[in-house]
């Protein structure tokens, strides 16, 4: 939430700036509030399954970089449709999207830094969280909420054995 109260202070800032309406400000920043979190929650775990510039304790800052690139481009999606719904003006829409991409890119890119050197809700392997497999719902659900560390593990998963599961 830390990320989304900062991306919302320059949603804020620059619409009030291109459109003159804090009423058009406060609705943008209220729908992005909602939609980027939601979508950013997402990312995040699917970056969890890419070991592309994974190390040890950190990411590369090049991997950082790329999140914030990959991020950008479809924040700004979202940016220009949110400011075409609201002010109805392709012009003022398009002034938005392209200074908050610029600002918000460095502010991402800072921000990912300082978190790549948080432990943090992190596990620290080179490898991709799932071990190279496909998305799941049960991925999302286990890494939404973790809770205790599991006490034992599958072989050869990253999850743990289920409660009802028996040791053969």
């Amino acid at each position: 939430m830390g990320w989304r109260a900062c991306a919302g202070v320059v949603t804020v800032i620059t619409a009030i700036y291109f459109t003159g309406s804090w009423l058009i400000a406060a609705k943008m920043a209220a729908w992005e509030v909602v939609s980027k979190s939601a979508t950013m929650f997402i990312g995040e775990r699917m970056w969890n399954t890419v070991a592309w510039g994974k190390r040890e304790r950190s990411d590369a800052a090049r991997r950082s970089l790329l999140k914030a690139l990959a991020w950008r481009a479809f924040a700004a999606l979202n940016t220009l449709c949110t400011a075409l719904f609201f002010t109805r003006k392709a012009g003022a829409s398009g002034s938005i999207m392209l200074t908050e991409t610029i600002v918000k890119t460095s502010m991402f890119y800072a921000y990912e830094r300082v978190w790549a050197h948080v432990p943090w809700g992190k596990v620290f392997s080179s490898k991709p969280a799932l071990g190279g497999k496909q998305l799941s719902a049960r991925f999302f659900q286990d890494q939404a909420f973790p809770t205790a560390p599991p006490t034992k593990l599958r072989h050869g998963s990253p999850y743990p054995v289920d409660r009802n599961e028996h040791d053969d």
